[in-house]
C-alpha cells in the first residue's frame, strides 16, 4: 500500500474542505521500483527518445524547425486550457496577415512562446536562473501578462485557496494544498529537482510533472507551465539537445486520462493500493513513447496557406538570421 499524500481539513467561507497535499518527492512509502511491464515501457520510451534525437540531428535546417514545432506546441497546451487559436491563426498573425482572427487567443499562445524563449535562455546562460520556483514565477508572469488570467497574480505564488471543479471549495472536485503549505511543498519540490534520486530522467520528469499539477502553485496557467516544466527537463537534464519533444498533443489527445489528474487522484482517495507503482509514471512514459514515435516523422507542408504564411515569415526574418536551409513545416499525427 502506497501513501503519496495527506488531507488537511480545513474551514473557508463557514464550510470545511480537505485539501490534497502531496508528500515529497521521490517515493518512499515504499520506495518506487521500475520493473516489469514498466520498465519494458520505460525502456519503449527511451528508445523512441533516442530515434528523435537522431532524426533531429538530420533536419537540414534544426532552427526552422524548432521554430515551427515550438508553435505547434504553444497552440495545442493552450488549446488543453481553452483557447480557439490555430496554427494558422498563429503564423498570420506573426507574419502581420491575421484577418479575422481570435486575436486574444493568439495573444495567449505568443504569451507562450515567450515564456519559454525566456525559460530556456536562462537556463542556457552562466548567469541565468536554474530550474527553480523563481523560474518558473517569471516564466508565468511572462505566460500570463495582458491576456485571459492577467489579474490572477501573474508570476506569484497564489496566498489563497484555489480548487478545480465545482463553484466552491466545498463542493469541488479537487481542492489543492491550502497557501500556507505552499512554501514548503515548493522548496521540497526544488530539492527533489536537484538531487540525484537513482531513477531514470525520463521518470523523474514523470514525477515532477505531477507533483507541480497537484501542488497548483498559481491561480491560473498552472497546466501551461507544467508543461513547459517537461520540455524545460528534457534538455536541460540533457534527454534531448533541443526543444523536439513536446507532450500537448498526446495530453489532449488522452485528456480524460490527464485533465485533471490530481481532480482523479483525490477522486481514488489519498492512498493507492499498490506497492510499485506512482500515479504518472505509467502515463509519462506512454506520453514520451507516443511522442517520440510521432516528432520522428518530418511531414512536407501541403497546404498552400501555410507555405505563403511562412515564406512571409522567413522573408521578415531574413535581416536577422543569414543561416540558410529548408522550411520544414512539421505535421504531428499519430
Amino acid at each position: 500500500m502506497r501513501v503519496i499524500a495527506e488531507t488537511l481539513r480545513r474551514t473557508v467561507a463557514g464550510e470545511e474542505i480537505a485539501a490534497f497535499v502531496p508528500y515529497p518527492l521521490p517515493p518512499r512509502d515504499p520506495p518506487l521500483k521500475l520493473d516489469g511491464e514498466l520498465a519494458a515501457l520505460l525502456l519503449r520510451a527511451q528508445q523512441a527518445l533516442a530515434r528523435l534525437a537522431v532524426a533531429g540531428e538530420m533536419v537540414p535546417s534544426l532552427d526552422w524547425f524548432i521554430y515551427a514545432f515550438v508553435r505547434k506546441e504553444a497552440v495545442i497546451s493552450s488549446q488543453i486550457e481553452g483557447t480557439q487559436a490555430t496554427l494558422i491563426d498563429l503564423l498570420e498573425y506573426e507574419a502581420e496577415q491575421a484577418t479575422g482572427v481570435a486575436i486574444d487567443d493568439v495573444r495567449e499562445v505568443c504569451n507562450y512562446l515567450d515564456a519559454i524563449k525566456y525559460a530556456r535562455g536562462q537556463l542556457k546562460s552562466a548567469r541565468g536562473l536554474p530550474i527553480s520556483t523563481r523560474l518558473l514565477n517569471e516564466a508565468h508572469r511572462r505566460l500570463m501578462r495582458g491576456v485571459r488570467g492577467a489579474n490572477k497574480q501573474p508570476g506569484e505564488i497564489r496566498h489563497s485557496q484555489h480548487w478545480i471543479g465545482g463553484t466552491r471549495p466545498a463542493n469541488a472536485v479537487f481542492v489543492p494544498a491550502p497557501p500556507e503549505e505552499l512554501p514548503a511543498l515548493l522548496a521540497n519540490f526544488e530539492k527533489y529537482l536537484h538531487a540525484e534520486n537513482g531513477l531514470a530522467p525520463l521518470v523523474r520528469i514523470g514525477l515532477a510533472h505531477v507533483q507541480f499539477e497537484t501542488i497548483h502553485p498559481y491561480l491560473d496557467g498552472n497546466g501551461r507551465i507544467g508543461r513547459l516544466l517537461i520540455t524545460l527537463l528534457l534538455e536541460h537534464w540533457k534527454q534531448l539537445s533541443a526543444p523536439l519533444l513536446y507532450l500537448s498533443l498526446f495530453f489532449k489527445r488522452h485528456r480524460a486520462e490527464y485533465y485533471p489528474p490530481s481532480a482523479r487522484m483525490a477522486a481514488r482517495s489519498i492512498t493507492l493500493r499498490s506497492s510499485r507503482r506512482f500515479p504518472g509514471q505509467e502515463y509519462c512514459c506512454r506520453a514520451d513513447n507516443a511522442s517520440g514515435e510521432n516528432c520522428s516523422e518530418f511531414l512536407p507542408d501541403r497546404a498552400r496557406k501555410k507555405r505563403s504564411c511562412l515564406s512571409a515569415m522567413r522573408a521578415k526574418s531574413t535581416s536577422r538570421s543569414r543561416r540558410g536551409g529548408s522550411v520544414i513545416v512539421i505535421t504531428l499525427r499519430r
